[in-house]
């Protein structure tokens, strides 16, 4: 079948997304959201290493109602509490049942203060903590 055009528009077989790029943009996007940038501690991490920073995860991606959960007044809010299998560390520093495995942790971005928690089904996850929470624990 060929088609000639769409809405008075050639036809391309291919079409390419534009990258978004643009910082203001971002940050007018993410106002409408409702949040604010979450570019700010998570820049200073190298693009190409993992990390999963906990105060800037991507909370507009969560549904409306554990979203509402989430926002709650000082006074309603739990209290907090430290899992008894985290342990936090400071840049390269890992748990000593990683040390052997230090090669296999080379994709990850190892700066900064990092929570190590241990899963005794999955081993131990890693969550970066920005300025806020790593002056909370400290």
């Amino acid at each position: 079948m060929f088609v000639a055009g769409f809405r008075r528009q050639p036809f391309y077989p291919q079409r390419m997304a534009a990258s978004i790029n643009n910082a203001a943009w971002l940050e007018w996007v993410a106002g409408l959201m409702g949040t604010v940038s979450r570019q700010s501690y998570a820049a200073t991490f190298s693009p190409d290493r993992f990390y999963c920073l906990l105060e800037e995860l991507p909370l507009h991606l969560l549904p409306m109602p554990a979203r509402k959960s989430l926002q709650r007044s000082p006074v309603q809010a739990p209290r907090l509490v430290l899992n008894p299998q985290c342990q936090l560390f400071h840049g390269d520093e890992l748990p000593s049942e990683l040390d052997l495995g230090r090669e296999l942790l080379s994709g990850f971005a190892l700066a900064g203060a990092i929570a190590w928690v241990r899963d005794p089904h999955r081993g131990y996850m890693p969550f970066w903590l920005g300025p806020k929470f790593e002056q909370i624990l400290h």
